[in-house]
């Protein structure tokens, strides 16, 4: 008898343990984006893409491919942010590595990936 209030103790408490975490997932606030849209004219120098493939190569061989759904350059900062970002690279006579990001930064010079 002792067993069955435990094991009903647990499963409550499970129960209750879930249903916070539930509630606290769907009332968290959404994560800001890299930057919010300047207002035209507002900030001048800032320029935006959407789905972007860029790539080297050196020697017909490909060192590395970036891929984004939306790229964002903000001349006042001095930075590129990305969203939905891929970076694949491809290392000499290895399987190539792939990194893959909901968001990201570069800082053009020096190429710094962030």
């Amino acid at each position: 008898m002792k067993k069955v209030k435990n094991l009903l103790m647990i499963g409550i408490l499970c129960v209750v343990a879930f249903w916070i975490g539930l509630y606290a997932f769907r009332t968290q606030k959404p994560a800001v984006a890299p930057s919010q849209k300047p207002v035209s004219g507002q900030t001048p120098g800032n320029v935006g893409l959407k789905e972007i493939n860029f790539s080297q190569v050196k020697d017909g061989v490909k060192l590395w491919e970036l891929k984004a759904e939306e790229v964002e350059y903000q001349k006042d900062r001095n930075l590129v942010a990305f969203k939905k970002v891929t970076i694949l690279y491809f290392p000499k006579e290895e399987k190539p590595l792939s990194l893959v990001g909901n968001r990201g930064t570069s800082i053009p010079n020096p190429k710094i990936f962030i």
